[in-house]
């Protein structure tokens, strides 16, 4: 298991690589130095996932273990983290769509483009 101190000292490479934190979490260092944490998990339906837990500082390794952990147990019970990811997403959409269609609707009275000051 890495330190926040073996975490700071991981350096940028020419090509992106992957150390191993714990059993399914992993830390990527991209070549610009940026440190994400991924999460490798099993679907219910047996496809493999990759989940994004982070970027590091802004997560800590503490929190991104936690929410991987969290990601384990929501998989164990059956529940596919990518499908949730998506379907939060497609929700937030609808939401805007409804609150713009509703906004349009009750706009009834043009807009005046021209102002007399």
């Amino acid at each position: 298991m890495l330190t926040e101190l073996q975490l700071k000292a991981l350096k940028a490479a020419p090509s992106e690589y992957k150390i191993l934190d714990s059993p399914g979490l992993y830390v990527r260092v991209r070549p610009g130095g940026t440190k994400t944490f991924l999460s490798r998990y099993t679907a219910p339906d047996g496809r493999e996932g990759l989940l994004s837990q982070g970027v590091w500082p802004d997560v800590p390794l503490k929190r991104a273990r936690e929410k991987h952990a969290e990601l384990r147990r929501r998989v164990a019970d059956g529940v596919d983290p990518s499908a949730l990811r998506k379907a939060a997403r497609v929700a937030r959409l609808d939401t805007f769509a409804s609150l713009a269609s509703e906004w349009l609707a009750g706009s009834s009275a043009p807009l005046c483009l021209s102002w007399d000051g």
